[in-house]
């Protein structure tokens, strides 16, 4: 069981009595208090049934929250003008609910005084989770709902939990005050050597039942997320995914059925659920198909159909980024021109990171490479510049290497060696075919 309490704002200090149901109780010791009574005797905050505690509350310590490992009374008190010095304010008391028996929505009311009654000051006094007490509205007479000021908030860190106290000076309207995240509502007033205090809202639900909500996330290398707890029913929960560095959120999903868009994520709890946060990078093969076994070249125009203003790229085997593409640009990787630049023998991973305009970095997923088989052509560097030398992979030995031009002419042959064949093609730039026993490969001469 847990309660928040505090001194009303025209108050420096009041008082709370906190009463044990059941034998052994355990209570918490509140910081920021002063213990001024205690029917425990040497036990201190373990009381028996009956027995109690009392308190004294300052405004200056943001009020006080009170736990308990068994059900307890909470009684708060309105202090005198003498114990407080001041002008207003007499006795006067109320039984405070625990902090999860809230209200998304209360209609209030001051008191009209009658009568000899001095009482001439009328408060709302608001209790909520701090994450969300910014989504607190008020509105009176039936206006416009409005923001509460956010400098009079008081936060309780310990509790979660923040107070408000509002002044109902209309006496002739109604307050209605909401939030989605609960609320808790006291009222009280004060005058010369007169006072009232009541529990104006709360709900009354059984504190024993609650929901599990798990919280998890797709790919926990492309993020996180929170939320995760357990919920009484019909609470709000909120859920927050949090992308690392230049991978994106996308939504979320109870059993595989897509339920929001919105990030952070807040909804009624009415039953144990697994929530996931999808993230997602780019997809390698989508945007970056693997040519001639040993290269990785950027799909840049279906990269920028598709929206992004692509301004650079950099590219990653095994989580080290390379410096050097042996391309003609960024937009591409080969393992270069030598015999044994493959792109590995061994399961590596590559990824590649794309910088846009509008999007800042996106990162893709990984591409795992397995080795090779050597019955089909390999060639490298590709693209290759006119009259520069590269290497053909796959070739056997008394079988002829023929280039073949975009229109399938014959514009060079060479007999091949065994396993590897280095060839130089001084031809226009354009797209050629390399084809050896039965093996075609594709290679693009650029300037």
């Amino acid at each position: 069981m847990s309660d928040l309490t505090t001194s009303t704002d025209h108050d420096t200090k009041d008082r709370v009595r906190v009463v044990a149901s059941q034998n052994n109780t355990v209570i918490t010791p509140p910081t920021g208090v002063t213990l001024i009574t205690n029917t425990g005797g040497q036990n201190g905050y373990t009381l028996q049934v009956g027995q109690f505690i009392e308190l004294e509350v300052t405004l200056n310590n943001n009020g006080c929250f009170i736990q308990a490992n068994k059900p307890v009374g909470v009684c708060t008190y309105l202090t005198s003008l003498e114990y407080n010095n001041r002008t207003f304010s007499d006795p006067a008391q109320a039984w405070l609910p625990s902090i999860e028996q809230t209200f998304t929505e209360a209609l209030v009311a001051p008191f009209v005084a009658s009568g000899n009654s001095t009482i001439e000051k009328h408060y709302a006094l608001l209790f909520t989770p701090t994450v969300t007490k910014d989504s607190t509205r008020v509105s009176i007479g039936g206006g416009t709902p409005t923001s509460l000021s956010k400098e009079k908030w008081r936060d309780h860190v310990t509790a979660g939990y923040s107070f408000y106290s509002m002044p109902l000076t209309n006496q002739t309207a109604s307050y209605n005050f909401t939030n989605n995240a609960g609320l808790v509502v006291m009222g009280y007033g004060v005058g010369d050597c007169e006072s009232y205090y009541y529990l104006a809202y709360s709900a009354m639900r059984n504190l024993d039942t609650s929901y599990h909500v798990t919280v998890e996330v797709n790919e926990p290398n492309y993020g996180y997320a929170s939320g995760t707890g357990d919920y009484l029913p019909n609470a709000t929960a909120t859920a927050e995914a949090f992308a690392n560095s230049c991978y994106r959120f996308s939504h979320w999903t109870i059993n595989d059925k897509v339920v929001s868009e919105d990030n952070p994520y807040s909804f009624k709890v009415t039953e144990d659920i697994t929530l996931v946060a999808h993230f997602y990078a780019l997809d390698f093969d989508t945007y970056c198909p693997t040519l001639w076994d040993n290269t990785f070249m950027l799909n840049l125009r279906k990269l920028r159909e598709e929206g992004y203003e692509v301004t650079g790229c950099k590219w990653f085997k095994n989580g080290l980024e390379l410096t050097e593409t042996n391309t003609i640009d960024e937009f591409s990787y080969s393992a270069g021109p030598n015999e044994g630049n493959l792109l590995e023998l061994e399961p590596t991973r590559y990824m590649f990171e794309l910088l846009t305009d509008n999007f800042g970095s996106l990162c893709s997923s990984k591409k795992t490479m397995t080795g090779y088989s050597f019955n089909k052509l390999i060639v490298y560097p590709n693209p290759v510049q006119a009259g520069v030398s590269f290497t053909v992979a796959g070739t056997e030995k008394e079988h002829f290497v023929n280039v073949y031009n975009y229109y399938g002419a014959c514009v060079g042959s060479i007999m091949g060696e065994e396993g590897i064949q280095k060839l130089t093609l001084d031809l226009p730039t354009g797209i050629y075919f390399i084809r050896s026993n039965n093996k075609t490969a594709k290679i693009v001469i650029v300037k």
